[in-house]
């Protein structure tokens, strides 16, 4: 993640179709905020600053699907696997993450071979 600076106010999401995939530049915490003069009687300017991260993703995404699963993206601009970003939205939904469904997968089947084993 980095932080950036704007004259304008920069847009939430940006997506840009480019060869073989989609250029995906996300922002968060956009504020409006002053910045003084860099010399002596210079003016002060208004900007915008915020987070960003950007994606190159290898595939065809619309600006409406990386709106819908923001913070999957996101999580994927800051450097993150396709599992952090499903264990993510898993975590904020109250749903159990990859590991805690496999863990339950494992133990139902040890738990059937256990009564087909024993009877």
């Amino acid at each position: 993640m980095n932080k950036e600076c704007y004259s304008l106010q920069p847009p939430k999401i940006e997506v840009f179709p480019v060869h073989g995939g989609t250029d995906i530049i996300l922002r968060k915490n956009i504020k409006k905020t002053t910045k003084e003069p860099m010399e002596e009687g210079g003016e002060s300017t208004t900007v915008y600053e915020c987070d960003e991260v950007q994606i190159r993703h290898k595939g065809t995404v619309t600006k409406t699907e990386v709106n819908n699963n923001f913070e999957y993206w996101w999580t994927i601009g800051e450097g993150g696997t396709e599992e952090d970003a499903a264990d993510k939205e898993a975590e904020a939904a109250g749903e159990p993450t990859i590991i805690e469904r496999l863990e339950a997968v494992e133990s139902a089947i040890i738990e059937l071979a256990e009564v087909i084993v024993n009877g």
